[in-house]
């Protein structure tokens, strides 16, 4: 018996020049290993981070996010609820 699941994929972003154009990647290309989000200051560290645990949560995704600051909060306990 043949039983494949469908692959899922992740939209993360897409191109400046071409909208319809989009940034896919699945789960386990992204965490496989590790996962590090790094950038200088307003250099969007932030909302790529908030953008891959929003579409984690669309896929519903059992997601573990451990965060020094209050930055997500807002975003995950809405998401919770």
């Amino acid at each position: 018996m043949n039983s494949t699941r469908p692959k899922v994929e992740l939209e993360i972003g897409s191109i400046d020049l071409d909208k319809d154009c989009t940034i896919t990647v699945t789960p386990e290309k992204l965490f496989g290993r590790h996962l590090g989000i790094l950038g200088s200051t307003g250099g969007g560290k932030s909302f790529t981070t908030a953008r891959i645990l929003e579409e984690c949560l669309k896929k519903n995704s059992r997601v573990i996010c451990v965060i020094h600051r209050d930055r997500f909060n807002l975003a995950i306990s809405k998401s919770i609820l």
